[in-house]
Formats: C-alpha cells, structure tokens, sequence
C-alpha cells in the first residue's frame, strides 16, 4: 500500500514537472506583466468656505496614457453627479475648479474619474467636503473669481 501511494505521488509529481518544462515562462508571469492600472493620487480637503470656488488638485498617471480626467461632484441634498472637466498643468498633475458654493451648501460630495487612452475607466472613492465658515479661507480656494466655470451632467435631459 505504501508502495503505491509513493508510486502516484512520483507520477504526479513527474506530471508537474514536466508541465513546468513546457508552459512557457511568459504563460506563467502574464498575469504580472500586465500593464499597470490608472492611478490617481489625491488629498482631499477637511473643509471649505462658502462663496469661495474650490480648486481641486490631483496626479494621475497610465502606462497607456490619459485621455480625459473629470471631478463629480454634488450636494448631499441632490441625488445627480454633475461635473467639471480638469485639464493637466504640469506632467501628471491634474486641476479642475468648481463653482463657489452658495450660503445654503453645508456639504460637498465629490470624486475623480480618469480614463486612459484604451478607454478603460478608474474613480476614486466619494469624499466628503464640509462647510466651515468659521475658518480661514484655505489658499486652495482663494482662486481667480474671473470667467466661467463650465459645469456639466451626463444626464441627457436635467428636470
């Protein structure tokens, strides 16, 4: 009986063996040879001030390249993401600015969506934006008031 069992556990053995002389070494380590996701590097704020535009920093980078970098954002009182679209500024570094919340803003839902130049898609997760009009304006609000700030959905029809 132990003969046996020692007799099966050689064969199988032999098996692996010799599957491991023939499989290519590149059929192994293809999982790991896969090229990099996108990353995106962000540091969220703690807070923000209102009637004050809040200008939104972030790194992102693709072996494959970037196509297009977004930040979504909302009040918590609206259930639709709208949009701003940040435009690169320096190798990597991404900015976008969205409108000056109002008075009656207490939260700002957002995140950062990038696509690479294969089309495939990566966000980050939901940060969350506090109201603190006790507090200094931040130097990351104290941007240019001037010119329009273009803000969009991809709803096709808003109500």
């Amino acid at each position: 009986m132990k003969g046996e069992t020692a007799n099966i556990f050689a064969k199988v053995l032999s098996v692996i063996a010799v599957a491991l002389v023939l499989i290519p070494m590149s059929a192994l380590t293809g999982f790991s040879q896969e090229k990099k996701a996108t990353t995106i590097r962000h540091k969220p704020a703690d807070y923000f001030v209102e009637g004050h535009r809040i200008r939104i920093d972030a790194k992102v980078s693709d072996e494959a390249g970037v196509s297009l970098v977004r930040c979504y954002f909302r009040t918590e009182e609206e259930a639709n993401f709208v949009f701003v679209a940040m435009s690169e500024v320096g190798e990597g570094h991404y900015r976008g600015i969205l409108p000056a919340p109002s008075e009656h803003t207490e939260r700002i839902i957002y995140l950062l969506l990038a696509v690479n130049s294969n089309e495939k898609i990566a966000k980050t997760q939901e940060f969350l934006l506090k109201k603190d009009g006790e507090k200094e304006i931040p130097e990351w609000q104290q941007t240019n008031s001037k010119g329009n700030i273009r803000v969009s959905t991809e709803l096709a029809q808003v109500t």
